[in-house]
């Protein structure tokens, strides 16, 4: 008698034909089905995400930033999380997850030393300006009006870049205002004036730029300068995306789009 394994191998012509054209089907299959794609890849489309943890001082920048960086890298989402420097420092400490790091002064940096998040020394790549914004209406011409009965002012908390040159300032020029409010970040501050809770604001030049019409900006060339620190973390140096994105905000590009938006050039 013929073995049963034996009869099992003669098949129809017909169904060789159908079994090759199978095989060759999943042979073609499209790639990048399996693998790793990185922070926020995509595996069937290669689209990667850039989460950047930014002062709240980007709020109105950053997604022109986004939107820049996407047009000439496509296939890359730049996302911010916006916050009070601190607060972004914090939530790293924490064990939050992001790949570059953008803080309103240098100071805020000091709390991740010997704490191995950040991958590489900062970079600055702007800089800032403390200025006095008020009421058009308020009657205010500088810092030693804030010290009048009724004169309500805005400030950021110590711990803020914002509040500590606020505080420096304000020291500086033995001036006490007649009544202050404390806010978490520096759109916290300039939101109170806007609203028309407060007849004044210590906010950067940038963001009182953005009200228009509602504030009168007075400088404060005491106030000096700002630097914007931008540094990778550890996840961050390890994705291709994320290192391509932080030297871009080094470069000309993001340098002029910085500058349209009111910060200076680090010197």
């Amino acid at each position: 008698m013929t073995p049963r394994s034996a009869r099992a191998v003669v098949l129809p012509v017909r169904a060789l034909s159908v079994a090759a054209a199978l095989l060759l089907t999943a042979c073609s299959a499209t790639p990048g089905t399996s693998g790793s794609t990185g922070s926020g890849g995509s595996q069937s489309t290669g689209q990667q995400t850039v989460t950047v943890f930014a002062a709240a001082s980007l709020t109105d920048v950053g997604p022109e930033l986004a939107e820049a960086y996407k047009a000439s890298h496509p296939g890359v989402e730049v996302r911010f999380n916006l916050a009070g420097s601190q607060a972004l420092v914090s939530q790293l400490i924490a064990g939050a997850d992001a790949d570059v790091l953008m803080t309103a002064d240098q100071e805020s940096l000091k709390p991740l030393a010997g704490k191995d998040i950040l991958a590489v020394d900062p970079t600055v790549v702007a800089v800032n300006h403390l200025v006095l914004a008020v009421d058009p209406s308020a009657g205010i011409h500088g810092l030693a009006d804030l010290a009048r009965d009724g004169v309500r002012t805005a400030i950021c908390a110590p711990d803020v870049p914002c509040g500590r040159v606020s505080q420096q300032v304000l020291q500086k020029e033995r001036i006490t205002p007649s009544a202050t409010t404390e806010e978490e970040n520096v759109r916290g501050a300039l939101t109170k004036l806007t609203s028309g809770q407060v007849q004044a604001a210590l906010v950067y030049r940038t963001d009182a730029t953005t009200a228009g019409s509602k504030v009168r900006i007075i400088d404060l060339p005491e106030a000096g300068g700002n630097p914007y620190p931008v540094a990778l973390t550890k996840d961050g140096a390890a994705r291709p995306a994320a290192t391509a994105f932080e030297t871009w905000l080094t470069g000309p590009e993001a340098r002029a789009i910085l500058h349209r938006a009111g910060f200076d050039a680090p010197s």
